[in-house]
């Protein structure tokens, strides 16, 4: 009986080993991570765009590509002024047109205008457009070759 008394010892001793030894080898614990992703916007224009040259009273067009990142719904806004080389105004009798995605052409000046509305996010790719501009020198421009800056804006449909 003594060696049965030793022998269930010895395995009550060895059960709670094993049982303490499973639960300290197998814990775990685990964590909710949260994070707020807020809008993000952000456009790449091409550096410059050449258009043919034309005669007054002679429209010409040329497209400039604009690459639009967005995690939202977007618009795209434009406006122009004309420039000498060293960056002073300058008044140029021509004028120049963007035409809008619904098929308008708008005069441009520095006022903003939309051209395109309603767009819906986009991947990480990103989505180039192609935005058609039209120039028409006047009889009161010399020659020469001018400068129009124009400038981009995405904003947000939210």
């Amino acid at each position: 009986m003594r060696c049965n008394l030793r022998l269930f010892r010895l395995g009550f001793f060895c059960a709670l080993f094993l049982a303490l030894l499973g639960t300290t080898a197998g814990a775990d614990g685990s964590v909710t991570l949260f994070v707020d992703v807020k809008p993000g916007l952000a456009l790449q224009v091409q550096d410059s765009l050449t258009f043919p040259e034309a005669g007054p009273g002679q429209g010409v067009e040329a497209d400039l590509d604009v690459t639009v990142w967005s995690n939202v719904g977007w618009r795209l806004l434009v406006s122009a002024r004309a420039v000498q080389f060293d960056d002073q105004p300058v008044d140029l009798e021509g004028q120049l047109e963007v035409r809008s995605a619904s098929g308008y052409w708008r005069f441009l000046d520095q006022v903003e205008r939309e051209i395109l509305t309603e767009q819906p996010p986009t991947t990480g790719d990103g989505v180039t457009v192609a935005v058609p501009f039209r120039f028409t020198p006047g009889y009161g421009d010399a020659p020469g070759r001018y400068a129009i800056q124009v400038e981009f804006t995405v904003v947000s449909e939210i």
